[in-house]
C-alpha cells in the first residue's frame, strides 16, 4: 500500500513539473506512452498474478479490437460500402467473465472477493468450487464460452480461454494475495502520521479515490455511448474529453482519513486492480491511440536467426492473430478497380466493365452483394469469394492450357 501511494504520488509530482501552464494548455496536447506487461501462460504454475496481467492484457485488446472496428468502419464509410453485412465480435465475454457479474451471477473478482469475506477456512476450495457451479455448466446453469474446467486436477485450478489461448490458473495462493496485506492499524497510523511525506500520500490516495469513483461514472456513461447499434453494428463515436469536463480534485478534510482507512480495508486487491485499470482506460478513450508491436526474432539478438514458433508465439500473444479474424469478419481482400477488372476480366470476356463483370460473375457462381461490393476506388471481397474467384480462375487457366496444347499438337501432326 505505501509504495503503491508512493509510486502514485511520484508520478504526480513528475506531471506537475513537465505540465504546460493555464495559458499553454489551450496550445498544447500530450504524448502519453503505456508499456504493458506481456501475456503470461508459464508451463509449470500461473497464479493470481498472472490473472492480473493476463486481464489487464484482455482489456487492452478489447480496447484494440474496437480501435480496429472503428478504421474498418470508416473505411467502409469512404469507399460508401453497406457493412450491415459485417458482423463484429470482440472479446468482451471474456472480460465480463473476468470482472463483471453476467445475468445475476458473479464474475471471477467477485466470486473471489465473496469468498473471502465468507470467513470459511477452505476460501480456495469455496472459490474454485463457486466458479464451476456458475460457469462450467456441470450443474443446471449453463456454460460460460470462455470458462475452461480442466479434465484432470479440476478441484485445483480452472481455466479461461483468453484472446491469446487456454491459460489455467492454480488456486493454491489466491485468497492470500488477494488481500491487501496492510493491517488496519498500520492503515490509522500512516493517516495520522506525523512525517509530511507520508501524510502528504495518504491525503492524495484519498483524493484519487474520490476522483477514481467520480471518473468511474463518466466511463460507465461513456461506455453506453460506444455501444454497438442494433441495426448497423455501428460504434458511435467516441465522447470528446476536455480538461473542464475531468472532475476537480476534492479536497480532503482531516476528519475522512478515518474513512478512507476503512475503504481501503474494504477494497481486495483485484478490486484495486480493476478500478485502476478503469481509470486507465477513461484516459485511453479520450486519446488517439496508436498501436506497436515489438517482436524478437530470436531470444539471442543475433542477426539473420529467426525462431519460428517464438516468433508466432509473440504475434499470438501480442494479439496480432485478433487483428486477422477482425479483417476476415468483414471483406478480407480489397483490390483496385484497375487490378480486379485485370486479373478477372478472363472469366467473362464479354464484359466491358467492372460493374458488368461484378454483376456476371456473381451470377455465375450464384452469389450476393454480401460477398463482394465495388467501392469508390477498390473492390470488397470477403475471403470465401476470393478463393471461389482463385479457383474458378485456376480452372480457365488450366482449361485454355489444354487447348493450346490440343491445338499444338494438331499443328504439329498436320507436318
Amino acid at each position: 500500500t505505501v509504495y503503491s501511494m508512493l509510486f502514485s504520488w511520484l508520478v504526480d509530482r513528475i506531471n506537475q513539473t513537465i505540465a504546460p501552464t493555464a495559458s499553454e494548455s489551450t496550445l498544447r496536447g500530450y504524448i502519453g506512452l503505456l508499456d504493458i506487461y506481456g501475456f503470461e501462460n508459464f508451463d509449470n504454475l500461473n497464479s493470481f498474478e498472472q490473472l492480473l496481467i493476463n486481464y489487464a492484457n484482455e482489456k487492452m485488446q478489447n480496447h484494440f479490437n474496437t480501435h480496429i472496428f472503428h478504421i474498418e468502419q470508416a473505411l467502409y464509410e469512404a469507399e460508401n460500402i453497406d457493412w450491415t453485412y459485417v458482423e463484429f465480435k470482440d472479446n468482451q465475454a471474456c472480460v465480463d467473465l473476468i470482472d463483471s457479474k453476467i445475468n445475476g451471477k458473479s464474475g471471477i473478482f467477485q466470486t473471489l472477493d465473496d469468498s473471502c469475506g465468507s470467513g470459511r477456512q477452505d476460501i480456495n476450495a469455496n472459490f474454485l468450487s463457486t466458479l464451476n457451479q456458475s460457469w462450467s455448466g456441470n450443474t443446471n446453469g449453463a456454460r460460460h464460452p470462455h470458462y475452461v474446467a480442466p479434465r484432470f486436477n479440476s478441484d485445483q485450478r480452472f481455466g479461461v480461454l483468453h484472446y491469446a489461448g487456454e491459460v489455467f490458473y492454480e488456486i493454491d495462493g489466491f485468497a492470500e494475495k488477494n488481500r491487501d496485506s496492510t493491517n488496519t492499524d498500520m492503515k490509522e497510523l500512516m493517516a495520522r502520521s506525523g512525517n509530511d511525506l507520508l501524510c502528504t500520500i495518504t491525503d492524495d490516495a484519498a483524493r484519487a479515490e474520490i476522483n477514481n469513483a467520480a471518473n468511474a461514472t463518466a466511463s460507465a456513461a461513456a461506455a453506453m455511448a460506444s455501444v454497438v447499434s442494433p441495426n448497423r453494428g455501428k460504434l458511435a463515436k467516441k465522447p470528446s474529453f476536455t480538461a473542464a469536463a475531468a472532475p476537480a480534485p476534492a479536497k480532503v478534510a482531516p476528519g475522512a482519513r478515518s474513512s478512507f482507512v476503512s475503504k481501503l480495508k474494504e477494497d481486495s486487491i483485484s478490486k484495486q486492480f480493476t478500478t485502476s485499470l478503469k481509470q486507465l482506460f477513461v484516459t485511453l478513450e479520450a486519446a488517439e491511440p496508436h498501436f506497436v508491436r515489438c517482436v524478437k526474432p530470436n531470444i539471442y539478438k543475433r542477426a539473420d536467426c529467426m525462431n519460428a514458433q517464438e516468433t508466432l508465439l509473440q504475434l499470438k500473444y501480442a494479439g496480432m492473430m485478433e487483428t486477422i479474424r477482425i479483417r476476415q469478419q468483414g471483406y478480407a481482400l480489397r483490390i483496385s478497380h484497375k487490378d480486379c477488372f485485370h486479373k478477372y476480366s478472363c472469366l467473362s470476356p464479354t464484359c466491358k466493365t467492372l460493374d458488368a463483370l461484378v454483376v456476371s460473375l456473381s451470377k455465375l457462381l450464384s452469389v450476393s452483394n454480401e460477398s463482394w461490393q465495388v467501392g469508390t476506388t477498390k473492390i470488397f471481397i470477403r475471403r470465401d469469394m476470393s478463393e471461389k474467384l482463385d479457383r474458378l480462375l485456376w480452372l480457365r487457366y488450366s482449361t485454355s492450357s489444354r487447348t493450346i496444347q490440343r491445338f499444338w499438337r494438331g499443328v504439329l501432326f498436320k507436318r
